[in-house]
């Protein structure tokens, strides 16, 4: 989706839907104030490149009035926001330690009429690392500090029995602990942490819950607040389940392979064929293998879904929906020397692997992608047969190794590498170009078809694309 509905959505849903996370009701024009100071001014999308505009007092009076109102409101903030973006790139704005600090200084009923709530976790975080450091097999005595100053614990206590279904209260939290593991059997080593829908699951390296938190008395938005302030200070990496594909790329004989985690397998497809997910992003992940087998993150990126309006034509999809990619990503990875001179930056995730195959195995600083698609997947700027991500160009390469123009027709033909164009050319037909086409006049590159009319002087246009491409679901 667009950057400025993913932003939108996530303030409207909360401050219009659920201004309880922040402010009680009823929502006054003095807590809108507060609210304004320390959320909507707050630069807490600045890591994504994106701020909002001044609030006006006609907006607090919108925010102020709810529903509909306070919607319109936030429409109108971020209405100039540009860009695509997953909703879930913005997710964080509610657990981000300086939002929430802010927020609990400056609203002293936000939740639990305390403040600092933070300083709630500190007992949390030192029984837990008692936990860690106790001797289990001795039973080491661990003292346990509640609020009320009793100690649970004695030399000859089994600590997992007497830690089980305590209730560790204090003026804004109250939680009980579950362990799920003997104490003769098993250490204490948490590798992860899940979310709940009642507090967190710590996890070991096998995915086995081994103790369970739940956050008692509250619920709702006053709840999550909690969920997200626990997260920040217990400091354990969340386990997430794998939603996110990967498209690997293979050297050694060229091959790409699209690996989807079995357990979106069905929503994954449907991607492709229902219409509501026209122009939605979604996350995708590359790597590269060496020839040598060494595989290589390239990281994670966004992709977007669009109308097939080829549908029926050759070799330009056969479902109502594709995909499509913006190259521009890519820019910014070690290894990848890639110049652009194009409006069109929009191959698919298949195209994008061959070129991405291409610019790590040769490695070249002048390589320039002279375009694919448009957004919508159209063939525009003169050209019509750049459907779809599929037909793409790229300059020639020069022998002074420039990301300049060159003519392949004019006087200074000789600029253009043919050497180099030779492992070029048998690399872009591998990864699944099967026509390359140049022009003929003075030189003839290796592997190339001739266009009479003179209109590939200075670019090679790819196309015929058919990569030796799998899909596996695991």
């Amino acid at each position: 989706m667009t950057t400025q509905k993913a932003v939108g959505d996530i303030l409207k849903n909360l401050i219009c839907d659920n201004g309880k996370l922040i402010i009680e009701a009823p929502i006054t024009t003095k807590k809108v104030e507060t609210l304004k100071n320390t959320i909507l001014q707050n630069p807490i999308f600045e890591d994504k490149g994106i701020s909002l505009p001044p609030i006006t007092d006609a907006m607090i009076t919108q925010i102020t009035a709810g529903g509909s109102q306070c919607q319109t409101a936030i429409e109108g903030l971020v209405k100039d926001v540009k860009g695509t973006s997953l909703k879930e790139d913005f997710n964080n704005i509610v657990s981000d330690g300086k939002m929430i600090d802010d927020v609990l200084g400056a609203i002293k009923d936000a939740t639990c009429n305390c403040s600092p709530v933070v300083s709630e976790c500190t007992p949390i975080i030192a029984y837990l690392e008692q936990i860690r450091k106790a001797n289990l097999e001795k039973k080491e005595k661990i003292t346990l500090t509640k609020t009320d100053g009793k100690n649970k614990l004695s030399n000859d206590t089994d600590w997992v029995s007497a830690f089980n279904g305590i209730e560790i209260s204090g003026k804004c939290f109250k939680l009980s602990l579950d362990f799920k593991f003997n104490a003769n059997s098993k250490e204490f080593n948490p590798n992860a942490f899940k979310e709940t829908k009642d507090g967190f699951e710590f996890i070991d390296e096998n995915e086995n819950t081994i103790l369970s938190i739940k956050l008692l008395g509250v619920s709702g938005q006053e709840k999550f607040l909690m969920q997200a302030i626990l997260k920040k200070h217990l400091e354990l990496k969340e386990k997430k389940e794998n939603i996110i594909p990967i498209m690997r790329i293979y050297s050694s004989n060229r091959s790409i392979v699209l690996s989807v985690p079995k357990n979106i397998e069905v929503e994954f497809n449907n991607r492709y064929q229902d219409m509501a997910n026209h122009q939605q992003a979604f996350p995708i992940k590359f790597e590269y293998y060496n020839s040598s087998g060494d595989r290589r993150e390239l990281g994670q990126f966004n992709y977007i879904m669009t109308e097939n309006q080829y549908l029926g034509q050759d070799n330009y999809g056969t479902t109502p929906l594709i995909d499509l990619i913006d190259i521009q990503q890519f820019s910014n990875i070690a290894g990848i020397n890639l110049n652009l001179n194009t409006e069109r930056y929009y191959p698919n995730l298949r195209s994008m692997a061959s070129f991405l195959g291409i610019m790590l195995e040769y490695q070249y600083t002048d390589f320039t992608f002279n375009g694919c698609s448009n957004e919508e997947g159209l063939s525009i700027g003169g050209s019509s047969s750049h459907k779809n991500g599929y037909n793409c160009d790229i300059r020639y390469l020069r022998t002074d190794y420039e990301a300049e123009r060159s003519n392949i027709c004019g006087a200074n033909y000789t600029i253009v590498d043919t050497e180099r164009h030779i492992d070029l050319n048998n690399g872009l037909i591998e990864y699944g170009w099967g026509y390359l086409l140049s022009n003929h006049i003075k030189i003839k590159l290796h592997r190339t078809h001739n266009d009479p009319d003179g209109r590939h002087c200075d670019h090679l246009h790819l196309q015929s694309y058919r990569p030796n491409f799998s899909i596996i679901y695991e």
